[in-house]
């Protein structure tokens, strides 16, 4: 796989990710900017932005996310990846709040997403680097 198709599957996934939230999660902040998203990933110039932050902020976690420990998750504060940032601290508790409300498959769904979307993080990080 070249860097391009790396990107374009990591977008394909993401957004069906942020559909499948919608679904469960109507009234979040993310599913209020699925359109933005999309024309954001939808961008040859900003296509990779969305890999490029998961790669940053959330492949890390990769291990924990494998594992579907969702206590650490909910435990964790992110103070690092938020620093200090009111924006992506409502959305990590935005999230943290609709976790607790979910099924058990949807929780699965979640980390099932973010297995291949870390997937896809790992493959890009190996060929930009």
């Amino acid at each position: 796989m070249n860097t391009d198709e790396i990107i374009d599957n990591f977008n394909n996934i993401a957004i069906e990710f942020i559909n499948q939230l919608k679904i469960v999660c109507p009234h979040s902040v993310i599913a209020n900017n699925v359109d933005a998203i999309e024309l954001l990933i939808n961008n040859q110039a900003t296509k990779s932005k969305i890999i490029d932050q998961f790669t940053f902020y959330v492949l890390k976690y990769k291990e924990k996310i494998d594992e579907h420990n969702e206590d650490f998750f909910l435990h964790e504060t992110f103070e690092t990846e938020s620093s200090g940032n009111s924006s992506i601290i409502m959305l990590i508790s935005e999230i943290k709040g609709a976790w607790i409300n979910l099924c058990d498959d949807d929780k699965n769904k979640i980390f099932d997403y973010l297995r291949v979307m870390c997937f896809y993080s790992q493959e890009y990080l190996l060929i930009t680097t």
